[in-house]
């Protein structure tokens, strides 16, 4: 488990209002013949109908979380990198305590 946990890569999409391109964008990752990655999207506090085409997608690599606070892109890319890590790290300890 844990060489499949850690073989697999993120991509990270910070967004912020990414309704115009988003559905596109994850189309095509989606499509690719390599599926060991997951997706790991922030929003950064969106007003325009970017969660809804994110939720429309029923993938289980796609991992979103929404903020209600724009902070910037920089501070959002940050955000990926923190979840990306944490996210790991639960899994990662999930499946160890599982092994015990």
């Amino acid at each position: 488990d844990f060489v499949k946990i850690f073989m697999k890569f993120s991509i990270l999409i910070p967004t912020y209002n990414g309704g115009k391109i988003l559905r596109q964008t994850l189309k095509s990752i989606l499509s690719q013949s390599f599926t060991s990655f997951e997706i790991i999207i922030c929003d950064d506090a969106s007003s325009d109908n970017t969660i809804e085409i994110i939720k429309s997608f029923q993938d289980e690599r796609i991992k979103i979380f929404e903020f209600t606070q724009n902070v910037g892109y920089a501070k959002n890319l940050q955000r990926c990198f923190v979840f990306t890590f944490l996210f790991r790290r639960q899994h990662l300890t999930s499946t160890h305590n599982h092994e015990s």
